[in-house]
């Protein structure tokens, strides 16, 4: 992540093009690896894996809507107003962003190098065909 913004958004909000405020170094999480994957039942995770490759947690999502460089989605356990964006630009670095009805986290993310597949998975779990990004 090269860098992170917060702002609270007030009722009725449609213009998601203002950030916020930025974080200062150190004040947002460590890096970590944001990755999918699908599980045995069919569900689509979201996986966060420290530099190792060594996941921290895995959540289920539903996809919401998919343009030819956005993805849409809400984690199962998150509010069902809040809704995940991720945004490829065509550098191949990316904008992730989290929005609820209150607030908009915005994270600016680095351009993630190719790892190699995990060769061993947890019971139950399958890695989601990557794209190089």
């Amino acid at each position: 992540m090269k860098r992170h913004y917060f702002r609270l958004l007030r009722e009725g909000e449609v213009d998601y093009t203002s950030l916020g405020e930025e974080s200062p170094q150190g004040k947002f999480a460590s890096p970590q690896e944001i990755a999918f994957r699908r599980h045995e039942s069919g569900a689509i995770q979201q996986v966060w894996t420290k530099q190792g490759g060594e996941v921290i947690k895995s959540k289920g999502i539903t996809i919401t809507e998919v343009t030819e460089n956005t993805l849409t989605y809400r984690i199962w356990s998150d509010h069902p107003t809040w809704k995940t964006i991720i945004t490829i630009k065509e550098d191949g670095s990316a904008v992730l962003q989290v929005r609820s009805l209150k607030h908009q986290e915005t994270f600016i993310l680095a351009k993630g190098e190719k790892t190699p597949p995990q060769e061993k998975q947890t019971e139950g779990e399958q890695a989601a065909p990557s794209n190089g990004g």
